[in-house]
């Protein structure tokens, strides 16, 4: 699949969103989930930005780990990751990036690349 939309820069666009949604947000929890999310796209756009793309499988992404030798199944429509922040329901890079390549295809697909 070819995408044309760069993927590394839709997550550093997320990443900024969830900084100033943290800046904004009026409560702790609010606060701390735009943080997480910020982290989550920060990691994801370097590691896109490297070349370590998300690959479709069906209906859900498979991503590599940084750390561990295993792929990781995301599912963007359920926000669902199986690594193991994902299976705790906390947000991962995974997931981030995940999100990104499927808005990058989406973009890609709606321009008729």
């Amino acid at each position: 699949m070819s995408v044309n939309s760069k993927p590394e820069e839709i997550a550093i666009r997320r990443s900024k969103e969830h900084e100033q949604a943290a800046q904004a947000a009026t409560s702790a929890p609010a606060r701390a989930y735009h943080l997480a999310a910020m982290r989550a796209f920060d990691k994801a756009a370097a590691e896109l930005a490297s070349g370590r793309l998300p690959v479709r499988a069906g209906d859900d992404w498979l991503v590599h780990s940084r750390s561990a030798n295993a792929v990781y199944r995301v599912h963007v429509a359920n926000a669902t990751c199986n690594c193991p922040a994902g299976m705790h329901g906390r947000l991962c890079w995974h997931l981030a990036a995940a999100q990104a390549m499927e808005e990058a295809t989406a973009v890609e697909d709606s321009v008729g690349f």
